[in-house]
């Protein structure tokens, strides 16, 4: 590999590693909320998104876009995590609203709870991470 190879191959890692940061913002989950690592992928995802939609592509993107197979074909895989990431987060004051066959959102006042929530929550992410194993 020559010299400009590997520092093209250095900035395209990088521009990658910026791109997720954008995707899926660091976020610190509460204890009563403990989502698995996936599940946490899908909510950073809809609420980077909010208040505009998530859609079904980049939900599933920043769920497996860091495996080298790209995770499961299936399109209705998003859709399971979906239903237990609602119910993880039902009580708390955050509804992710369902867009049929585009995506999900979340509205304002959603959207602000669920910052309260990270915002007062106590566990790392790789302590939720640890946690679900």
């Amino acid at each position: 590999m020559t010299a400009a190879e590997r520092d093209e191959l250095e900035t395209l890692r990088e521009e990658n590693r910026q791109l997720r940061a954008l995707l899926l913002p660091e976020a610190v989950f509460p204890p009563h909320c403990r989502p698995d690592p996936t599940e946490q992928k899908a909510a950073l995802a809809i609420r980077a998104a909010s208040p505009g939609l998530a859609s079904r592509e980049r939900v599933h993107m920043a769920m497996y876009g860091d495996r080298a197979d790209g995770g499961p074909v299936s399109r209705n895989i998003v859709d399971v995590y979906m239903s237990r990431l609602r119910k993880r987060l039902a009580g708390t004051g955050v509804t992710i609203e369902t867009v049929y066959q585009r995506g999900w959102h979340m509205d304002a006042a959603s959207a602000a709870r669920f910052d309260e929530l990270l915002a007062c929550g106590r566990l790392t992410s790789d302590q939720v991470t640890e946690g679900t194993r």
